[in-house]
């Protein structure tokens, strides 16, 4: 825990040069750690992204430990600022944006996107995005400086803020419930991307620092399944969405979804469905035509 007077937090506003008025928002890759080092708030919304290496986000009362991957919304009223862990480097990308940005954004998403889910917890919302992912974003963003035009680069940044703001919703959409262990989060959150479900179970325990079997244990306690029924019920779904929507044979739908034995899969999708692959989706897409 820190021990602070709120009252002495200064404030960052953003006609301090801190956002461009001509786009609403600020993109930096920093190298080295924000020479800022005391608790401040702002104005304006911000995304960090880490990159590289790892840091210490000192917010509110509480420090988290960033490392590469780390995809976190800071809010106006989070006061917060960073703090070396070693002297390895930490490289990271800050996103500040108008609180204008972020309504429009919210209502982008759909109108049954409650904005109390980035406003209400205490704390900001953070996920963790693969190797893959995280690079995905780093380029998209330094592409915005290839851009000719402020009105292209804010059409695009408002495209690279939709996608970052629909990883963090994710958490929303497979239930993530407060008492969870944060690890755990990740690894609800992992189990539902393809580059983790498809793949052998043996993958997903990697992506957290815990014993296969404290994992399992856990797991089962607040969901009702091991990990392993959970990612079958996720390929399954997979597979029966693949059966209705796609004209792709069943036997490449089936090891799309992660199934490498052909006849383990039909066993278990004639016990969750109650008819086989074929039949399945003869029924259901006979039901969309009509």
């Amino acid at each position: 825990m820190i021990s602070m007077k709120i009252e002495h937090i200064p404030t960052i506003f953003s006609d301090n040069n801190s956002i461009d008025p001509e786009t609403d928002f600020h993109y930096e890759f920093i190298q080295k750690m924000p020479t800022y080092l005391s608790f401040h708030n702002h104005d304006f919304f911000e995304v960090v992204l880490v990159t590289k290496g790892k840091m210490n986000h000192l917010i509110k009362q509480e420090i988290q430990l960033l490392h590469e991957g780390m995809l976190l919304l800071i809010r106006p009223e989070d006061y917060h600022y960073y703090e070396k862990v070693d002297e390895n480097p930490c490289n990271f990308i800050n996103l500040a944006f108008s609180a204008e940005i972020f309504r429009s954004l919210i209502s982008y998403l759909g109108e049954n996107i409650d904005i109390d889910y980035f406003l209400g917890p205490h704390m900001p919302l953070t996920t963790l995005l693969t190797k893959k992912h995280t690079e995905f974003l780093r380029e998209r963003i330094d592409k915005l400086n290839t851009y000719f035009n402020k009105v292209e680069i804010k059409a695009e940044f408002r495209a690279i803020m939709a996608d970052i703001l629909t990883c963090l919703l994710h958490r929303q959409f497979i239930d993530v419930k407060k008492n969870y262990p944060s690890w755990m989060n990740v690894f609800l959150t992992n189990l539902h991307k393809k580059e983790y479900f498809t793949k052998d179970i043996s993958q997903l325990y990697k992506t957290v620092h815990k014993s296969r079997a404290h994992i399992s244990r856990v797991f089962k306690n607040n969901i009702g399944k091991t990990p392993t029924e959970y990612l079958n019920e996720i390929r399954l779904n997979y597979a029966a969405r693949s059966l209705i929507h796609s004209n792709n044979p069943v036997l490449d739908i089936a090891f799309e979804s992660g199934f490498e034995n052909l006849s383990h899969f039909y066993h278990l999708f004639k016990k969750k469905y109650g008819v086989p692959p074929n039949k399945y989706r003869k029924v259901y897409q006979q039901i969309l035509i009509q």
